[in-house]
Parts: structure tokens; C-alpha cells; sequence
């Protein structure tokens, strides 16, 4: 059967089954839609892969007619022809034509020298504290900066590992090509080097696959932008685990290590990580199933967020009302001024955006009140003068010059929140433009203030959160600055919302409520659409506003 007959063949069947077609195209829009809304969480991965492929088998229902053309003698010249394709494969991957030649001249002192540095370097993986390490146990709700520090200077020196191990296994593929000659060994000593490499990196990525295991907040972590790697490591890590090529490398190495006797450390050590990864290779299916299942999910969230966010900044920037302007007088907002400190936690609503729909319940926005630099130094004097010997504004210049620079030049600036454009600083008059506001003070010490309002501006420019996940330390909402600035000091608690660590604005007001994450009330102004005022009111009334619908306009306006 030619292609041309074939295609026809297909075109005529297709037209028959429309309904097949249709009905598969669902199928693949569910398994999409599944792992975007992760659905089921946290299952949603495994059913997305089921409705995957029950809608590749619904597509491929009209092609079955085809199949009966194919003949026996068809097949067995198929089957040769994968046959030596696969064959074809498996040199090439043992044997890699741009694999390098090691130059001859020096190569018994290059090799030498390269295996006596591989054996303490294989000690040190194996006895790496970092897979170890509790960092690696850690959620979004007890997590603390010093987890996160020590997770990064961890992951730091591992992927520093992991890279000198593969400059080693690139360096050594061609060992093939070094001849044999009788009794000098190089031939199976550059063996040795390139396989013993090949299987720590393989185990050690695997045994950090393992601790990391489900905890998601950890994973998105160790995928954040880590100077000088970039983004994605461990992704790309454990996907590397699962590489057709890697079972044949390391069973391949297995074999023609049975061929080598008194390779000394080097064949101990390679020898003892395959059977130590035998059992484990059993179980690495399993992983290899589930990163498949997370890279597919990734793939599908970097395909949607760029929609997602121009959803979003449509509807941000959407007011359905003909009235200009918000509530809150230019006289309440210099009241406010006068009450505020640096550090207490300010919530605004904004009534009649589109955006207010994708929020959950009434309040809708936070922001952390700074105050101007003038303020900053005069509230924070003690503390600075008798720990740093500076003023808070000599700290930032130091730690943030972007921040002092940006302050220096608008003095107005007394605010810092996530908005569309990222984490940035704004004028109280700016930030408290709204139709209600409220605001909320720290019960801890100045110090502790200090410590959180420089986490703050520490992330001045970090790009806004699209897909709205806490779990995440490079790019942020404007809750989440928030609960990570005080995260140390306060007890605001993230919940699981529809697979991702979330805190809106409105649970955190909720949280306080109830008296749990060590806040003060300061200061209410409530929005009312029918006097055109936003009135001041009480501690007691505040406390009951997290319980309004997300619709309460419509509900008390009509």
C-alpha cells in the first residue's frame, strides 16, 4: 500500500468517524483541563494521563481498518528493519561518534591523576549530607529562612557535584578509544572513571528523588533560578534518570565490568552502586511514571500562563461602574499616615473589578506599610545605631541600593506590594486609593520588624505570581510577600487550594480573626456604595468582614 493510498484510505475513514474524533478531542481537553485546575488533587496527575489515553485510543479507532492490510511478510521486514534500527541505537550510545579522543601524549598521567581525584569525590557523594538534610522535609507552613538558605547553599553544591561528574562522563565516553596495551591498565582504568561517574551521578540524583519524594514545595524550590545553573535543575535531574540510553549504559557497564579484575577503589566502588541501584532501579519506574506525569503537567502550565496572564491583567484593569475614582477621601488617607507604623499590614478592596471574581471573599488586596525613609530611620534609630552602627537608610544603601536609589529619589514611596508588575513601592496615597481598607499591626519586636521589611524590599522587581502558588520563590503575589516577609514572627497559616499552598488576602483577615498569627487591630475604613463614603469603624465590625461574600455589592446594592 502506497502513502498516497494510505492517506486516502485515512481521509475516507476519518469522514466516517467524526464522532470518534470528536469524542477524543474531548478526552485530550479534559486530561489538559485536569492538570491545569488539578483536579482531584493530588491525583490529578494519574487521571490526566488516563483520560490521555483513552483519548489517543478513541483517535485511533479509525485508523484500526488500515492495520488489516498489513501482511505477515510486511511485518517481518518491519520487524528487521526496527530490529537493526534499534541495534544501531544501542552503538551508538556505547559507542558515540563525537565522544572525545584522549590525547595519548601524557594520558597515563592524566588518567592516573583523574582517578586518584574520582575516589574522594565519589566518598563525598555518597556521604552527602545534603540528601540527608531536613531542609529537604520542609513545607510552605514551617519553613523558615534558614531552611531556605541552607536548602539553596545545599542544592548549590550538589548541582556543582552532579556538573563535575558529568564534565567526567563527557570527558570519558570515548575510553574505547584508548588501545590496549599489555599490563598499563589505561584502557580499563578510563573505563572505570567514566562508569563509576555515570552510576554516582545516577544514584545520587536518585536518592535525592526519593527524599524529595511527593513534597511538591520542595520540588518547585529546587526548579527555581539557582546562580549560575539557572532554572529547572531538578527537573531536569531526575528526567535525566529516565533517558532511554541510561539502562543501557549502566547494564552495558555491568557487563564489560565482569571482563576487568584488580581495578582497584574505582571497581569496588562500581561493582557495590550496582547492585546497591538494582533495587532501586525497580523502583525508579515508578518515579520514572511520576516525572513523566510532572513534566507533562509543566508542560501544559507553561503553555497556559501566558493566557492566564493576560486574563488576569484584563480583568485587573476592568471596572463595571460609571462612578470615578474610590471612596477613601485624600483627607482619611492623611489620617491614616499619621496612624500607621512601619510594618503593620494594610487590606484594600477595590469594588467593581472583574478581578474581584477570582478572588475568595471580601477583601481582596494586602501591602506591607514602610513608611518613608525619614521614617524608616527615625522609628528604627535604636536598632540600627546599636546592631549595625548605621541607619536604616545606610542598610539599605548597602544591602538594596535599587531600593535606597528608587526611595531616595520619590521620598513619597511608603509602601511595597505585589501588583501586576511585580513586587514594587508605592505612595500611601496610591496603595490606600480604594474603596475599603484596613490595617493590622505585628505584635512583635522592632528588630523583628526590621528583619521582615528587609526580606521586603530584598524582593523589590521579583515578577508577579500568575499562577498563584506559594510554593514558589521567584515570583511572588501580593499575599505571599506578606506571609514570607513575617513568615518568622507571625503564624499566618497557607492552605491547600486546588493543589497549590495559598493565603488570600481574605484568610489572612480570617486568620486573625481568630486570634491566631499574633496581630493587633489599627485602623477600618468600609466602603459604603450608597452614602458615597467609606466610614471609619471599629475593631469588632473588621473582624466580621472576612465572612462578606466576594459578591457583597451585589448582594447589598442590588
Amino acid at each position: 500500500m502506497g502513502v498516497v493510498g494510505f492517506y486516502r484510505g485515512l481521509k475516507k475513514i476519518a469522514r466516517r468517524n467524526r464522532n470518534c474524533a470528536l469524542i477524543g478531542l474531548f478526552f485530550l481537553l479534559a486530561s489538559f483541563l485536569t492538570l491545569l485546575f488539578r483536579v482531584f488533587f493530588p491525583y490529578h496527575r494519574g487521571l490526566a494521563a488516563a483520560l490521555l489515553f483513552i483519548g489517543g485510543v478513541v483517535l485511533s479507532i479509525p485508523a484500526f481498518p488500515l492495520f488489516h492490510r498489513l501482511t505477515l511478510h510486511r511485518l517481518a521486514w518491519s520487524g528487521i528493519i526496527i530490529g537493526i534500527a534499534f541495534a544501531l541505537y544501542i552503538m551508538l550510545v556505547l559507542f558515540p561518534i563525537s565522544a572525545r579522543v584522549l590525547v595519548d601524549e601524557g594520558l597515563d598521567e592524566q588518567i592516573r591523576l583523574d582517578s586518584e581525584m574520582l575516589v574522594p569525590l565519589l566518598a563525598a557523594i555518597q556521604d552527602d549530607p545534603f540528601i540527608n538534610s531536613p531542609a529537604l522535609d520542609v513545607s510552605l507552613a514551617n519553613a523558615t529562612s534558614e531552611d531556605l538558605e541552607e536548602l539553596e547553599e545545599g542544592f548549590t553544591i550538589f548541582l556543582d557535584r552532579m556538573l563535575l561528574l558529568e564534565n567526567i562522563i563527557t570527558e570519558y565516553e570515548g575510553f574505547y578509544k584508548v588501545r590496549k596495551h599489555d599490563g598499563d591498565g589505561l584502557h580499563e582504568t578510563a573505563f572505570l572513571i567514566g562508569y563509576s561517574a555515570y552510576l554516582a551521578r545516577y544514584e545520587a540524583v536518585l536518592r535525592l528523588q526519593e527524599k524529595v519524594g511527593s513534597n511538591e514545595y520542595v520540588r518547585e524550590l529546587l526548579d527555581e533560578d539557582i546562580p549560575p545553573f539557572g532554572k529547572g535543575n531538578y527537573r531536569s535531574l531526575t528526567m535525566g534518570l529516565y533517558r532511554p540510553e541510561t539502562p543501557i549504559r549502566i547494564n552495558a557497564g555491568r557487563a564489560y565490568l565482569e571482563r576487568i579484575e584488580g581495578g582497584g577503589p574505582l571497581e569496588d566502588y562500581s561493582r557495590a552502586a550496582y547492585h546497591r541501584l538494582f533495587g532501586s532501579y525497580k523502583r525508579s519506574i515508578i518515579y520514572a511514571w511520576k516525572s513523566l506525569l510532572i513534566s507533562f503537567e509543566q508542560g501544559a502550565m507553561e503553555r497556559w500562563l501566558p493566557f492566564q496572564e493576560r486574563v488576569a491583567k484584563r480583568l485587573a484593569s476592568t471596572r463595571v461602574t460609571s462612578r470615578e475614582g474610590y471612596l477613601i477621601s485624600h483627607e482619611q488617607v492623611k489620617s491614616l499616615e499619621k496612624t500607621l507604623e512601619p510594618g503593620d499590614i494594610l487590606f484594600t478592596r477595590r469594588n467593581w473589578h472583574l478581578s474581584n471574581s477570582g478572588m475568595p471573599g471580601f477583601w481582596t488586596h494586602s501591602a506591607i506599610y514602610t513608611g518613608t525613609l525619614t521614617e524608616l530611620d527615625a522609628y528604627f534609630q535604636e536598632e540600627t545605631e546599636s546592631l549595625y552602627n548605621s541607619t536604616f537608610s545606610g542598610i539599605l544603601l548597602s544591602k538594596y541600593p535599587s531600593v535606597y536609589h528608587a526611595r531616595a529619589a520619590d521620598p513619597t514611596l511608603a509602601t511595597i506590594e505585589g501588583k501586576a508588575a511585580g513586587i514594587a513601592m508605592y505612595p500611601l496615597a496610591v496603595s490606600a486609593d480604594a474603596d475599603s481598607l484596613a490595617a493590622l499591626r505585628p505584635d512583635i519586636t522592632k528588630m523583628q520588624k526590621l528583619e521582615s521589611l528587609l526580606f521586603a524590599f530584598g524582593k523589590f522587581g521579583t515578577a508577579y505570581d500568575y499562577d498563584f502558588d506559594f510554593s514558589t520563590e521567584d515570583s511572588y503575589v501580593c499575599s505571599e510577600l506578606v506571609y514570607k516577609a513575617y513568615r518568622d514572627h507571625l503564624d499566618f497559616k497557607p492552605e491547600m487550594t486546588a493543589g497549590r499552598w495559598m493565603l488570600a488576602p481574605n484568610d489572612m483577615v480570617r486568620q486573625a480573626a481568630m486570634g491566631d498569627p499574633g496581630v493587633s487591630f489599627v485602623y477600618f475604613l468600609d466602603g459604603d456604595e450608597e452614602k458615597d463614603v467609606a466610614e471609619p469603624k471599629g475593631e469588632e465590625e473588621f473582624f466580621q468582614t472576612w465572612a462578606r461574600p466576594k459578591h457583597d455589592l451585589i448582594i447589598r446594592y442590588g
